[in-house]
């Protein structure tokens, strides 16, 4: 089964994410892309790598990553910020048994409104793209079962829209007020790594709203893309990229559904013809996976687990 799935990806490309510098890059190809068990080495070079020391030496003791002296969550928009230094910590192949990452997750979890760092709990302050994104993280970490995580996926299931997406609470929103597709993209996400759900109203609906739109485009125009569409964007932070409704509607098993051709169509213009891809776009972060505008390994990466996705569930 491995050969089979080996045998669908551009070769040049998967040699030249096997032959990665990142070692955290060469775990995902080994675990996420080509299903095997990596090699237990690769782990200690993890924890060891230029990237990983960088992002820990600028933790704070409390648990938590500071911009310009504002706390954990308190511009939630900059990629410098608590709860995307942790998605960036899940994507490079970490997770709980790291004694850091246990001491900043289970800060975050048990915020309350004293908090000197943030206003409340990120599933109880209304941005969903926060506390949606929070949810893929908390699970890749391991915390799926922690119940304060189960908090927050409850509120993921109970605030679908009447458009099937979903929406920060904001004074000057109303009921009808329609719903952000960046925030319902985060919460797709979050689905996507969530199979026990796949089947409930909430979920199907999430994808519904993806699905009834060709991913992008305006439901009420099929010609007009929403926000101009979708770039190959990596780390996955506020904005939308390409990569994540590929790479999740796949994983759930809509990768051949008519909807998605145009996004397909359009991740292959960044396709350099030798099976890499390229990166449009990435916000100034302690991780900065490479340079814009050109081919990349993450992109290629996330495109490749995206294909892989897609043609197993066909």
């Amino acid at each position: 089964m491995k050969q089979n799935r080996e045998s669908l990806l551009p070769k040049t490309g998967l040699d030249w994410l096997q032959q990665s510098g990142e070692p955290s890059l060469r775990f995902r190809v080994e675990r996420d892309l080509l299903d095997s068990e990596p090699d237990p080495s690769l782990q200690k070079e993890i924890a060891s790598s230029k990237l990983i020391t960088k992002i820990f030496a600028k933790m704070h003791p409390d648990g938590i990553w500071l911009h310009e002296g504002l706390g954990a969550g308190l511009d939630y928009s900059h990629g410098k910020t608590t709860h995307f230094i942790l998605s960036y910590l899940a994507e490079l192949g970490l997770d709980k048994s790291d004694p850091r990452i246990d001491k900043a997750v289970n800060r975050y979890l048990n915020l309350n409104i004293q908090e000197k760092w943030l206003s409340g709990p990120d599933h109880l302050t209304g941005q969903s793209c926060l506390y949606t994104q929070n949810i893929r993280t908390f699970v890749l970490l391991g915390y799926r079962n922690d119940p304060r995580v189960q908090m927050r996926i409850a509120t993921l299931q109970s605030e679908i829209r009447h458009d099937d997406g979903m929406l920060c609470r904001r004074l000057s929103y109303t009921q009808k007020t329609k719903s952000c597709i960046r925030g319902t993209i985060k919460a797709l996400m979050a689905y996507a790594e969530l199979p026990e759900l796949w089947s409930t109203e909430s979920c199907k609906r999430t994808v519904n709203y993806f699905l009834s739109r060709n991913v992008y485009f305006k439901k009420t125009n099929p010609t007009e893309k929403i926000r101009g569409g979708m770039a190959t964007i990596f780390p996955f932070v506020i904005y939308c990229s390409l990569l994540e409704p590929l790479y999740a509607l796949s994983k759930m098993g809509f990768g051949n559904h008519p909807a998605l051709d145009d996004a397909w169509m359009e991740l292959e213009k960044r396709n350099n013809g030798e099976g890499k891809y390229k990166l449009d776009w990435y916000t100034n972060s302690l991780f900065m996976p490479g340079k814009k505008g050109e081919i990349n390994e993450w992109v290629t990466f996330y495109a490749y687990l995206a294909k892989k996705y897609k043609e197993k569930r066909d």
